[in-house]
């Protein structure tokens, strides 16, 4: 298992079964190493902290863990056991996230209750 920190990434043409990277795996590479710089970059309390990444055989992000999904929070509300009106302070959390983003010239792209 490697550790990725700061994404050093050499490109090596061969195959792939004497370690080096095909492209089709190193662009995917790039993409995840992009994606952990500006994560790490990111710095808002309704967002998601970014701890560190994993690759082994596959690109794995380390996050904070969060309690519930908003899916979840819904859910409770429905049935009682949560304020309904926690829904609406749940989107004005969300909205200031994705304006946080925006003023990072970011987008978030996939924005819905799983994410969430």
């Amino acid at each position: 298992m490697k550790f990725l920190d700061e994404a050093k990434i050499y490109l090596k043409s061969g195959d792939g079964g004497d370690g080096s990277l095909d492209g089709d795996v190193f662009v995917a590479l790039l993409r995840f190493a992009r994606a952990l710089k500006l994560l790490r970059l990111l710095n808002h309390p309704h967002i998601v902290h970014f701890i560190g990444a994993v690759w082994d055989h596959s690109a794995m992000l380390v996050m904070e863990r969060c309690e519930e999904s908003v899916r979840d929070a819904v859910r409770a509300a429905a049935g009682g056991r949560r304020d309904p009106l926690d829904g609406p302070l749940v989107a004005a959390h969300v909205a200031r996230a994705l304006v946080y983003l925006h003023s990072l010239h970011l987008a978030h792209r996939d924005v819905k209750g799983a994410n969430v």
